[in-house]
């Protein structure tokens, strides 16, 4: 599914644009500024389901983080890779600053693989498959 938002102080002048597509646990955004009249950071809260007393957030490179507990991951990757994400019980905060638009966030929500030795730790099949398809999109060619 897919879904546009225009934000901003007045109805008929928006200052950020939002795209949300979701598909299979994967959530994607897009963020773009309209204009350039608004404060230097702007601040993304995303509130998840995890058990807020046990989510443990986890930065796995630039660009990169788990927030996860005892049961369910969400990965959270940023393009481009130096925007701030910390996060705030079972809450991921993003500050973008305005020089950083037009961003890319990809969420990726999964079970904890609680068979495999390592299963809480290491990123699972498709996990990897979603990280290495947001960071090289699939792009297509055609010859005239």
């Amino acid at each position: 599914t897919q879904d546009q938002t225009m934000l901003g102080k007045v109805k008929d002048h928006p200052e950020i644009s939002r795209v949300v597509r979701q598909v299979d646990g994967v959530i994607d955004f897009e963020i773009d500024a309209l204009s350039k009249d608004f404060g230097e950071v702007l601040q993304l809260s995303l509130e998840t389901k995890l058990e807020s007393s046990r989510a443990e957030y986890r930065q796995v490179e630039t660009g990169h983080g788990r927030l996860q507990d005892s049961k369910s991951r969400i990965t959270i990757l940023v393009s481009p890779t130096n925007v701030t994400i910390t996060s705030h019980a079972n809450m991921l905060l993003v500050e973008i600053a305005k020089e950083l638009l037009p961003l890319r966030i990809r969420l990726i929500s999964e079970d904890i693989d609680t068979f495999h030795r390592d299963g809480d730790i290491e990123e699972s099949f498709f996990g990897k498959l979603m990280k290495t398809d947001f960071q090289y999109p699939v792009e297509a060619f055609f010859e005239a």
